[in-house]
């Protein structure tokens, strides 16, 4: 029989490469085990919830004889949940995270290198800003599976006004930008002094328009950045 430890790693795997390819994998016949559950914000688009609690876990129940159990939380709070699981040291066996929240649970979080070695080797590698959003101090603590494209948009206007002609190329002078904004700008009609910023949640996003340049969105300071 795996162990609950065991049966977490080849779940992340099978999931992380999808069911196609262990449905396509011998069946391995295995004495029931401890359930497993796997917690994930309730998905914007639902099919999603259902193709993971029909085919997903359903496929892996098949193979190894472990039932997993899909825990729906509601939009908004799985942050809440996973904080409160992370200081009881108790609740679900997985969790999806997102943004820098890695970081924020790393000693909570085991050590999954070895998964995203094994997928990184079959899918062609991983892209860096994958492997930002995950790895702390050298450890994976998640294994990526997907990305939203987003963009971040500036006011170049707001932005000379404060006495900056280009966007800010680090962290610190985002910052240092942000702050002179925030105090530079009181004048400004009460609708606009919303949205000076639309930060990305995932690790690299583009200014658009006819002065834009890229930025690079490091998870570990994007708290710090946001005013």
């Amino acid at each position: 029989m795996r162990t609950p430890h065991q049966s977490r790693r080849d779940l992340l795997k099978l999931t992380a490469l999808g069911v196609a390819a262990s449905v396509a994998a011998p069946s391995i016949v295995r004495a029931a085990g401890k359930p497993l559950t796997m917690m994930h914000e309730s998905s914007f688009i639902p099919p999603f919830d259902a193709f993971f609690k029909k085919d997903l876990a359903a496929a892996y129940e098949k193979a190894t004889g472990i039932k997993v159990n899909y825990d729906i939380v509601s939009v908004g709070g799985l942050l809440t949940r996973v904080t409160t699981a992370a200081e009881n040291g108790s609740g679900p066996d997985m969790s999806t995270v997102g943004f820098n929240w890695a970081f924020l649970f790393d000693e909570k979080l085991v050590d999954v290198s070895d998964i995203a070695a094994e997928i990184g080797k079959e899918s062609g590698g991983w892209y860096e800003t994958a492997q930002e959003a995950v790895v702390v101090n050298g450890k994976w603590k998640a294994i990526p599976y997907a990305n939203i494209g987003q963009l971040m948009n500036w006011r170049t206007d707001w932005f000379k006004q404060a006495g900056y002609d280009k966007f800010p190329d680090t962290w610190d002078e985002l910052l240092e930008a942000g702050i002179n904004l925030r105090f530079g700008l009181q004048e400004a009609e009460p609708d606009e002094k919303h949205g000076r910023f639309s930060f990305p949640g995932q690790g690299q996003s583009t200014s658009p328009g006819p002065d834009a340049r890229e930025a690079r969105i490091d998870a570990r300071h994007r708290n710090k950045a946001a005013l």
